[in-house]
C-alpha cells in the first residue's frame, strides 16, 4: 500500500482513530459508495487504481464510510500504486475541516486476489485505518478489508467484516 508521499512533502496528520477503528467489528460501506469506488478502481486498469475512504472521527466499534475520495495512482503500474500526494493532502484537509477521520486506504489488485501482498504490508503507512482491497481477478470483482498494524515480524493481519449496503 503505497501511500509513500515525495521528500518534499510532509505526510499528513489525520485525525487520531481510536482503537475501536483499527479494529472495527464491522466497516460499513453503502451500495452507492461502493459502486462509485469499483467505478473508479475498474477506469485505472490494467493498472492499480487507488482512493481513501473517510468515517466519522468518533468510533463505536463499527465504522461507516461518508466519502470516497477517489485517487490517481502516480505509478501508473499493475502491481503497485502511490496516491498523487496533492491529492491525499486535499482529501486529509478536507476530513479534518468535516471532523472525519481516514477509515481505509482504498486500492486494486488487478490480476490477484483481495488479500494485502508483500508489497502492500511492507507499505503499510497508515496503521489506524484499514486496508480496502478490491480483486478484477475475478469475474465480478470482490472487495475485503484488511487491519494491518506493527511491522516485520510482528505484524498483525487481520480480515474485517466488510458490509455493503
Amino acid at each position: 500500500m503505497a501511500m509513500v508521499t515525495p521528500e518534499k512533502f510532509e505526510k499528513p496528520e489525520p485525525v487520531k482513530a481510536t482503537e475501536a477503528l483499527r479494529r472495527p467489528a464491522a466497516f460499513r460501506v453503502s451500495l452507492t459508495m461502493m459502486r462509485q469506488g469499483i467505478d473508479h478502481l475498474a477506469s485505472a486498469l490494467p493498472d492499480e487504481g487507488c482512493g481513501l475512504l473517510a468515517v466519522p472521527a468518533a468510533g463505536d466499534g463499527a465504522s461507516e464510510a461518508v466519502k470516497f475520495y477517489p485517487g490517481t495512482n502516480a505509478d501508473r503500474s499493475p502491481a503497485r500504486y502511490t496516491m498523487e500526494p496533492a491529492e491525499v493532502l486535499a482529501a486529509f484537509k478536507e476530513m479534518r475541516s468535516q471532523e472525519w477521520q481516514l477509515g481505509a486506504v482504498v486500492h486494486s489488485h488487478p490480476d490477484s486476489e483481495a488479500r494485502p501482498s508483500p508489497t502492500d504490508l511492507k507499505e503499510a503507512n497508515y496503521p489506524d485505518a484499514l486496508m480496502l482491497i478490491v480483486s478484477f481477478a475475478v469475474p465480478t470483482p470482490e472487495a475485503r478489508a484488511w487491519s494491518v498494524s506493527g511491522e516485520g515480524s510482528e505484524q498483525q493481519v487481520v480480515e474485517c467484516a466488510l458490509v455493503i449496503g
